[in-house]
């Protein structure tokens, strides 16, 4: 069973990582540097508004169907039509929603348009989830897998044929958008397929009590996840409102903020391995929840401490690889990365309450950090613009972190307290230390452009130095695999 488990989430996590990369970097960085800051700043902004309101069409069904497929496969099929019904009138008031705040935040009808292929694209995202959860439930988790990717494969093969081969075809935002929606849908389509194989008949039946019932127990989640949402992703909406130039702030915002939706990534991976580690832990002892709370910080926080690092120590000549213009979002791009490491704490605390059933508490903070984020965001983006944004991310995420870490503290009494952030600070200064000694010794820092001009040297020198952040964690003991090998195998 344990080999089962590994064997599926290392599968994942190399297709993720052979798919994703691509699409982020090699696809939708490549079209931003095509169509410009301003076509790019537009799009970003009403894909922000689009992803904030993506849990309307939700509620937290998704988890629910999960659990339910676990625990009764005869019961969730039998519910197949209801939630069908319930996605297709939820996308009705997804896009009622959508398109009143989009008229009141005053875009024309030219973005109106692209909105809707945008929002028509988050419907077939839910589907394509739902499909996924019970591939999922059902132990196919290969076939979940491939379908986690397989849009973006999609979109790598026609946008990337658009850039590289169809010279005479120019690159804009709507046909980007359009090749986005066509991926969906077959992936969508696809994925239906073989649904149908694995329930077979679907009786077509609609149970109002089922919808009330369901909408009960996902309501508080769903309201965790949009509040979430808002504080994370409304900085490219308020930067194209409020900002001098809105659409060439919000594209600069999106160069540093790619590379941290593309962290952001990794890290719900690992969340969504805690997750049923701490809900199992939580019925056995106090004792096991301070044991694994410690394991899983200790070894996330001082990985991110070192990817963190090597990203705003390199930021120059990363942007420059990605962008052919980057010297405007080097300031915002190190405010978003550490920001990072909020996040990252997040990923911990956060998921422990979630595990624990505190949503309550969880709304209430994550309100308070909507407030924060957006008074900070007011007050900075007219005169600071992406650079603004940035650092009032960074704020946000730490305050969050800091709240979240507090709350689980008192409640489990946890043994990680100023020693332990200590140690991380430690461990953060001799890594700085580290690689400002490698790098004299191999390279010159004043000149930026060294490791642009040849790729595979720059590729060798962050290997060599994400290599010595991995000796530096073994140093301060933040990995051991003795611990780490006993609870991932005991609770997977």
């Amino acid at each position: 069973m344990h080999r089962i488990f590994f064997s599926n989430l290392l599968f994942s996590l190399i297709l993720n990582l052979l798919v994703k990369p691509i699409a982020i970097f090699g696809i939708d960085a490549q079209v931003q540097n095509a169509v410009g800051l301003d076509a790019y700043g537009l799009y970003f902004s009403l894909l922000s508004l689009s992803l904030i309101l993506n849990i309307l069409m939700d509620l937290g069904i998704n988890n629910y169907v999960i659990k339910t497929v676990a625990k009764n496969e005869v019961e969730a099929k039998s519910q197949i039509s209801s939630i069908l019904v319930l996605r297709l009138v939820l996308f009705l008031f997804y896009l009622g929603f959508l398109f009143g705040i989009a008229f009141m935040l005053g875009y024309d009808s030219t973005a109106l348009k692209l909105l809707f292929l945008l929002g028509l694209n988050q419907l077939f995202i839910v589907l394509i989830a739902y499909f996924r959860g019970f591939f999922s439930g059902l132990q196919h988790y290969k076939l979940d897998s491939f379908f986690s990717v397989f849009d973006r494969i999609i979109l790598i093969l026609t946008a990337g044929s658009v850039l590289l081969f169809f010279t005479g075809c120019k690159m804009t935002i709507p046909l980007y958008i359009t090749l986005q929606t066509f991926g969906y849908f077959l992936t969508c389509v696809l994925a239906f397929i073989f649904f149908k194989r694995l329930v077979g008949k679907i009786q077509w039946q609609i149970d109002l009590n089922h919808f009330k019932s369901v909408l009960q127990k996902s309501l508080p989640f769903a309201l965790l996840i949009i509040l979430m949402s808002i504080y994370t992703r409304i900085d490219g909406i308020l930067l194209h409102q409020f900002a001098p130039n809105g659409n060439m702030e919000a594209g600069i915002y999106a160069k540093g903020f790619r590379l941290l939706d593309a962290l952001y990534m990794f890290g719900m991976i690992f969340a969504g391995l805690l997750f049923p580690m701490f809900s199992n832990t939580l019925h056995d002892s106090i004792q096991k929840v301070r044991e694994l709370v410690l394991i899983s910080a200790n070894f996330l926080m001082s990985g991110v401490i070192v990817v963190v690092m090597l990203l705003i120590l390199h930021s120059g000549n990363i942007l420059q690889l990605i962008y052919t213009s980057s010297e405007e979002a080097e300031l915002p791009f190190i405010w978003l990365m550490l920001s990072f490491i909020g996040i990252s704490m997040n990923f911990v605390f956060g998921t422990l309450l979630t595990a624990n059933g505190q949503l309550k508490e969880l709304n209430i903070i994550s309100a308070v950090g909507v407030i924060i984020n957006i008074s900070v965001n007011l007050f900075l983006i007219p005169k600071y613009g992406a650079t603004g944004a940035g650092f009032t991310a960074f704020i946000t995420q730490m305050i969050m972190a800091i709240t979240q870490f507090i709350l689980c503290a008192k409640k489990f009494n946890l043994a990680i307290g100023f020693m332990q952030m200590g140690k991380w600070l430690l461990f953060t200064l001799c890594f700085v230390g580290v690689l400002f000694g490698f790098n004299l010794v191999f390279m010159n820092l004043e000149d930026k452009n060294i490791l642009s001009d040849s790729p595979m040297l720059f590729v060798l020198i962050l290997s060599a130095e994400m290599l010595l952040g991995l000796i530096l964690m073994f140093v301060f003991k933040f990995i051991e695999p003795k611990p780490l090998k006993n609870l991932f195998l005991t609770r997977s």
